[in-house]
């Protein structure tokens, strides 16, 4: 679901997989 339904994990909160410049997962991330 996270590569079919969403080509940019980034976008979406819920998944947040690795997404380059993702603020929320940079936050999570740092």
């Amino acid at each position: 679901m996270e590569g079919a339904a969403a080509p940019v994990a980034g976008d979406r909160p819920d998944l947040g997989l690795g997404a380059p410049g993702s603020p929320r997962e940079a936050v999570a991330g740092a």
